[in-house]
């Protein structure tokens, strides 16, 4: 289960707890990892390394580093291990994603083409299917498919485009879906001999009335909602004209 990032802050709940209530959220969804974003970083590098530290899922990013030693911030990449099949999976962040950064000017992000050149052989190695976790965005995700064979399949970020169905470029399918968790997407890669990708099915799941609220969930944010005060009062019936 993944996110292509901007996923911790951006409505004043979720900014005012820090990126801590998404996180918890995302815990109890049972999320393998998401890549960072630029909104991800709006309180600092520092402050989502932080709640990067405090989550079960892995926060990626192969080409944000610190610009003195020009090491990773947060994990490259991770292999993920389900019903017997290696998932490589490599996050990329987008290349102004640290403009207006609180703590912004102690790291940079590197190249995209750079990064992939001296990860991919790694993560392929050690992967039976090859995921590009991106959030660099639709037209830039098609460059990397056509230049780098190897990735099986990204899940992109950024544009919040609604894809209904994959975009095949040589062999690799892109997917990306929307924003603000209205809609999810399940894709499904039917694998040959050598376990080789040779059919993709991609669905999309708008999150309706529908289905029910998870109690755990609501309980969370109900929680948050009572500890942390909204940035401007709601009139009561008392006060409103």
């Amino acid at each position: 289960m993944l996110d292509a990032g901007n996923a911790l802050l951006g409505y004043w709940l979720s900014q005012a707890s820090g990126g801590a209530l998404v996180r918890e959220a995302m815990d109890e969804m049972g999320y393998d990892a998401m890549a960072v974003g630029g909104l991800d970083l709006t309180l600092g590098v520092e402050a989502l390394r932080a709640v990067a530290d405090e989550a079960s899922f892995s926060v990626l990013s192969a080409n944000l580093v610190e610009r003195e030693t020009g090491r990773p911030v947060f994990a490259p990449y991770i292999v993920v291990h389900r019903g017997g099949i290696r998932l490589g999976v490599l996050g990329l962040t987008e290349d102004v994603a640290l403009e207006g950064v609180p703590d912004g000017e102690a790291y940079e992000v590197l190249p995209y083409d750079a990064t992939l050149s001296a990860y991919l052989d790694d993560v392929a190695a050690q992967s039976d299917v090859v995921v590009l976790l991106s959030h660099v965005g639709l037209y830039d995700d098609k460059l990397l498919a056509e230049r780098f064979s190897a990735i099986d399949v990204i899940v992109g970020g950024r544009n919040a485009r609604r894809m209904v169905a994959p975009e095949i470029i040589g062999e690799t399918a892109i997917v990306q879906l929307g924003a603000r968790g209205e809609e999810m997407g399940l894709l499904r890669i039917a694998l040959g001999e050598n376990l080789t990708p040779l059919a993709h099915e991609w669905r999309v799941m708008p999150l309706g009335p529908e289905y029910q609220e998870d109690a755990d969930v609501s309980a969370l944010v109900h929680r948050y909602r009572q500890t942390i005060q909204p940035p401007t009062a709601v009139p009561t019936s008392e006060t409103s004209p």
